[in-house]
């Protein structure tokens, strides 16, 4: 049995998995590791994905919302 990390179109880290079947594009691991995932895979070692700043967006239901309060006095 094989152990493969399976990866994304960006590299990373998405499944582990244990199989004795070959399957294109994963990397086979030495050992059972689970830290991987999440990780990116570059350059032969797989590295930390720096955070993504996430840019709050404002939903139908936020708009709605305001006007809603904004019409009884709230805001």
């Amino acid at each position: 049995m094989k152990i493969l990390a399976t990866l994304d179109e960006r590299n990373i880290c998405i499944g582990i998995l244990e199989t004795s079947e070959i399957i294109t594009g994963a990397i086979e691991l030495q050992e059972y590791d689970r830290s991987l995932l999440g990780k990116k895979y570059e350059d032969g070692a797989f590295v930390d994905v720096p955070p993504q700043e996430v840019v709050p967006q404002t939903t139908l239901e936020d708009k709605i919302n305001y006007i809603y309060y904004k019409q009884m006095g709230a805001i």
